[in-house]
């Protein structure tokens, strides 16, 4: 059969729909085909299951490989959860052995457990997930092992913070600093990545933009504020949201968030709030030279454009092309924006 690719995703969609439709037959078939690489994709418990059901999926994982192993049990995690086998998930999540997948598994309980407004067993799944996450150890050891445990740290605080414990989140914050001011180096940025980056995923802006200082190379400092502004825009009104654009460092960049801010609010029939962004988008098109207008998905035509673009260090937010233009065309004819209608600025770049 098909190994990799898109396959994974797939045959778990397929298990999770034969579950959640109680079709349960066609998905015994389905796990008795896949070859072995796959046995892990199709490690689900049939509906209505019973403890006896996930002991016999518990089983099933220990004849994987390690890796395989611990994403299974944590799968299982998932769903004895969902069926409210909260002391069983507790007693998975044990014995995996991967720290990192241990500490995700902790942090699914912790998570459940504050939904659930048991604070206390929340606050001590939390801390088993910290604990593990302090255990991880990159293959080569040293300065890396440093760098995966705060970036697992920044996970289980954002989904803390979500969760609602926000104390616990701002508590796990301090330790990033501590970690952060006690290292130097490439260390140094790569935990003050991390820390401004956490800031930033929880909606902390002033303090993101703040910490931002603690890099050491102006260019990492300023690509950080860009994903900083485009992180904010997300939850900003439009006019703040075209602030947050125009003091974005890089052109390209700055006029791919003008023109998604003005194409959503356009979207969404909100003509005066979508002219302002539009205007400013067309005003700053030709201010972009060719060779600095990379080739990207074009998002006016893919409204579920993956966000993960958008890294730290090597910041690639939403930029243009003359598609893009014409698309930005079409809507200001549509919305009658007569003054946003000037071909010539894409001609005269000879761009797209």
């Amino acid at each position: 059969g098909l190994q990799g690719g898109l396959l994974p995703d797939h045959l778990q969609t397929l298990m999770a729909g034969f579950r959640t439709i109680d079709d349960w037959p066609d998905a015994v078939i389905l796990q008795k085909r896949v070859t072995s690489i796959h046995k892990v994709d199709v490690l689900y418990a049939p509906p209505h299951a019973t403890d006896a059901d996930y002991r016999k999926l518990q089983a099933a994982a220990q004849h994987l490989g390690k890796y395989d192993r611990d994403n299974g049990l944590l799968r299982i995690i998932g769903q004895e959860l969902a069926d409210g086998f909260f002391a069983d998930a507790e007693q998975v999540a044990a014995s995996i052995s991967d720290p990192r997948t241990q500490s995700n598994a902790y942090t699914d309980l912790a998570v459940f457990s504050w939904k659930q407004k048991k604070k206390d067993d929340a606050g001590r799944s939390f801390q088993a997930a910290i604990d593990s996450a302090l255990k991880i150890q990159d293959t080569f050891g040293g300065s890396n092992s440093t760098e995966s445990q705060a970036q697992q740290l920044s996970t289980i605080l954002t989904q803390r913070y979500s969760a609602g414990d926000k104390s616990g989140a701002l508590d796990m914050l301090a330790r990033l600093h501590a970690m952060l001011v006690s290292s130097d180096g490439h260390v140094h940025d790569m935990l003050c990545s991390t820390f401004v980056g956490a800031q930033a995923e929880v909606g902390l802006f002033e303090g993101a933009r703040s910490s931002a200082t603690c890099f050491s190379r102006e260019e990492d400092r300023k690509s950080t504020e860009d994903y900083i502004a485009y992180q904010e825009t997300s939850e900003s009104a439009p006019a703040k949201a075209v602030s947050n654009a125009l003091n974005m460092e890089d052109a390209g960049s700055r006029l791919g968030l003008l023109a998604e801010v003005g194409f959503n609010q356009a979207e969404a029939g909100n003509k005066a709030d979508a002219l302002p962004a539009l205007d400013e988008a067309m005003k700053a098109f030709p201010l972009l030279q060719p060779s600095s207008v990379p080739v990207l998905t074009d998002f006016f035509t893919n409204t579920h454009r993956d966000r993960s673009q958008v890294h730290f260090g090597s910041h690639r937010a939403s930029s243009f092309s003359c598609a893009n233009l014409a698309n930005l065309l079409q809507i200001s004819q549509e919305m009658d924006l007569s003054q946003l209608s000037n071909e010539e600025t894409c001609r005269s770049q000879k761009i797209g």
